[in-house]
């Protein structure tokens, strides 16, 4: 009996993770297309809203996982459910490239402040 739950276990584990590397390609960038641009949260009523979830809504919303990109600074994350950071596991090289596209975003981002600051102050 134990060994039949274990093993169902291990199979449900297998398919989750093999239905999320099917669904989302990790170690490529987003695509526009792809890529939703900041937290989406689902268009409900106003008793929708103030119901509780089912154990199978609350399922379905965590195994969710979208790209999110922050449009300040173009930084793409994994996010599931309504706001869960996922951790991205990706190769050294790919790491390198996202440090540089990072620094060079977040560079441009400061510049524009700081234009924008100087530019209020005159």
């Amino acid at each position: 009996m134990k060994k039949a739950k274990k093993q169902l276990k291990k199979q449900r584990k297998r398919e989750r993770r093999e239905s999320l590397a099917s669904e989302q390609d990790v170690g490529r960038p987003a695509t526009d297309e792809e890529a939703i641009i900041g937290p989406t949260v689902p268009d409900v009523g106003v008793g929708q809203a103030m119901k509780p979830m089912t154990k199978e809504e609350w399922e379905r919303q965590q195994n969710e996982v979208r790209r999110v990109v922050d449009e300040d600074t173009g930084r793409t994350r994994l996010v599931r459910g309504r706001g869960e950071i996922i951790e991205q596991v990706v190769s050294p090289w790919r790491q390198a490239q996202i440090n540089k596209q990072a620094t060079k975003a977040d560079g441009e981002y400061f510049q524009k402040t700081i234009a924008k600051q100087i530019a209020s102050q005159k």
